[in-house]
């Protein structure tokens, strides 16, 4: 499968930055479809995926090449111990970093780095956040007890305000520098069919049980057939890209 224009000028970036050569790269909560993972996997890195959810796990394990080109590691970044640690050329989070503990997290990727290795965090935006049939969604979603999903699938509310503070973060840390930032623009499409089948996803995985899944789906497809059109959302995805210290990470 080829990736997303978007992912590729991404990883373009990320590489061209981190010039990670021989060194090994880590992706810390890559998400299930592994898109980035993929990718990276693809140029030949020494991959290791670090991820907390077991079903996550089991889908980058049947669909990444595996060992020895790609480890998938089941366990937090926060506990997990790196083979070679202070010797990998690039940590990159896609949509994660937050999520990750912030009295641990600086100290831990500074940890995993050699002296000069990129960190590199990415998070994604919604661009036509005033979309009629979005709103209507989320709207919908809400009134079931459903807008965790809502958020997932529509937009990760928290993106905005979670990268401000986690990249005032790293600003104000002595551990990273040389910081770079990259943005990306493409667009995320669902039909009434393509909707549902991202819910029965998430019931699969524990996300929502089956019998919110059956309350919720006859809203969707009202919703869809009220619009007489498929779901499209603008996305903009943000990397920013920093350098740990060589003198404090020697």
């Amino acid at each position: 499968m080829i990736a997303p224009g978007h992912v590729i000028a991404l990883v373009d970036d990320i590489l061209e930055y981190a010039r990670p050569r021989d060194s090994p790269v880590v992706e810390v909560g890559p998400g299930p479809a592994g898109t980035v993972s993929k990718e990276l996997a693809s140029r030949g890195v020494d991959l290791t995926c670090v991820e907390a959810d077991r079903d996550t796990v089991d889908s980058l394990r049947r669909s990444l090449p595996g060992e020895p080109t790609v480890v998938v590691a089941h366990c937090r970044f926060e506990e997990w111990t790196p083979p070679g640690a202070g010797s990998f050329g690039l940590m990159y989070c896609g949509q994660s970093w937050h999520f990750l503990d912030p009295e641990r997290r600086l100290d831990k990727a500074l940890s995993v780095l050699k002296a000069g290795g990129t960190l590199a965090l990415s998070w994604n935006y919604v661009a036509n956040p005033a979309s009629p049939i979005r709103q209507a969604l989320a709207r919908a979603h809400s009134a079931r007890g459903l807008a965790h999903i809502g958020r997932r699938i529509l937009d990760d509310h928290s993106a905005p305000e979670s990268s401000r503070s986690c990249l005032a973060e790293i600003a104000e840390s002595p551990l990273f520098g040389d910081s770079r930032t990259r943005s990306y623009s493409w667009s995320a499409g669902f039909s009434l069919a393509g909707y549902l089948k991202v819910l029965s996803a998430f019931t699969d995985r524990g996300l929502m049980t089956r019998e919110d899944f059956d309350a919720t789906a006859p809203d969707v497809t009202d919703i869809f057939h009220r619009f007489n059109s498929d779901l499209r959302l603008e996305m903009e995805t943000k990397v920013y890209m920093t350098k740990s210290c060589p003198r404090l990470a020697a």
